[in-house]
């Protein structure tokens, strides 16, 4: 007996929504950015993909120059 199980699909970003048609790409992230990401794009009801977007088009490119990545690293 097979047993078909089928599970909802996160709404996709409307392809339209920034004046572009979304391209496909492939990038790394650490398992913690990952897990980050993973809940800030359900906390906002979103693709993940919708959320990087979001993410780089409100992005304060001034803070990404300071960064500084031991800051980080020693909270963890």
């Amino acid at each position: 007996m097979h047993v078909l199980v089928s599970m909802a699909r996160a709404k996709k970003a409307v392809p339209s929504a920034h004046g572009e048609k979304k391209t496909q790409y492939q990038f790394m992230l650490t398992p913690s950015a990952s897990q980050m990401l993973d809940q800030l794009a359900e906390a906002a009801g979103i693709t993940r993909s919708e959320c990087i977007e979001r993410l780089i088009r409100t992005a304060d490119f001034l803070k990404i120059k300071e960064f500084d990545i031991k800051e980080t690293d020693a909270s963890e």
